[in-house]
């Protein structure tokens, strides 16, 4: 490939990854403004270094991880200055997904860029480790949870759907209770996501599949 300092390179790359990169500096900034600063500083970094990439897939992967250490240092620069980060309306994460990107925003840095890569740019598991120079990932399966009669779950048999359980319980009552069936924790107790994430063990999920015991919602 060309030398990525060029004009037509340049002009290039701005146009294929502008808007994608400005997506994905939101998951670790909070307004447009600080995400916008840092996707120019990735391309004046391109324009002063004139890196050489073997091919797209490489050229991707340093735009990639380049925009996320960008973003991550305005945010450490804010935070050690003690600067509370702006606020924009019309941040991207207000604009096109409301409160469900607004919580990947939330989440630790390591998570919230591979969720967003995955769900919202189309990435797979092993492209986004590829991308972020990450070891290739582990899959484990994760079992079924059935009726207490042992069939599975059908809203046309009747059992309960995930938005008739939101109205019934809190979004914590749920997670509790699901971490429960899943052997993550001893009893049933309202739980959030954050606060399982240090006592996670896959080694304490169940390899059969789980019946949901009558009562249990």
């Amino acid at each position: 490939m060309a030398p990525a300092g060029t004009q037509e390179t340049i002009c290039r790359i701005v146009e294929e990854y502008s808007d994608m990169l400005l997506r994905l500096a939101c998951t670790r900034l909070d307004s447009t403004q600080d995400a916008e600063d840092a996707v120019q500083e990735v391309f004046l970094s391109l324009l002063t270094s004139k890196p050489v990439f073997r091919d797209a897939g490489h050229e991707k992967a340093w735009l990639i991880r380049a925009t996320l250490h960008r973003a991550s240092d305005i945010r450490r620069r804010a935070e050690k200055r003690n600067v509370p980060l702006e606020t924009a309306e019309n941040s991207p994460a207000r604009e096109e997904g409301g409160e469900l990107l607004a919580a990947v925003r939330a989440l630790p840095q390591k998570y919230s860029s591979v969720i967003h890569l995955h769900y919202y740019e189309g990435y797979s598991i092993k492209e986004i480790a590829k991308l972020l120079g990450l070891p290739a990932p582990e899959f484990y399966h994760l079992p079924l949870l059935l009726a207490p009669d042992g069939r599975r779950l059908s809203k046309r048999d009747g059992d309960q759907s995930l938005e008739n359980l939101r109205g019934k319980y809190t979004a914590p009552e749920i997670v509790g209770k699901l971490a429960w069936l899943y052997g993550i924790q001893p009893e049933p107790a309202p739980r959030t996501p954050e606060s399982l994430l240090a006592e996670f063990d896959w080694a304490k999920v169940p390899k059969a599949d789980i019946c949901i015991p009558e009562g249990l919602f």
